[in-house]
């Protein structure tokens, strides 16, 4: 059996439930995405990261619900959301 990658996250529990922030690394050590969680529910700004690192969305949530998201090229700089 042949492992292509393996993803490590970050991840903190408070009664069971996900509380806090929440990382998730590559196989080669680069965060993916960050976000954070109360009571278990996603809450507040996640962020997501192209392969090289550079942003590419930050999503607001609140109590799991997405208000807003924004997208950026590799650049680093905004641009309409594709679907």
């Amino acid at each position: 059996m042949k492992v292509e990658s393996l993803n490590i996250s970050e991840i903190h529990f408070q009664s069971g439930q996900k509380e806090g922030l929440h990382k998730d690394y590559s196989d080669t050590g680069v965060l993916r995405f960050e976000k954070t969680y109360k009571a278990g529910k996603e809450e507040g700004v996640t962020k997501v990261y192209y392969e090289t690192g550079e942003l590419e969305y930050e999503i607001t949530f609140q109590a799991d619900t997405i208000v807003a998201v924004k997208c950026f090229n590799k650049s680093g700089n905004q641009v309409p959301c594709e679907d």
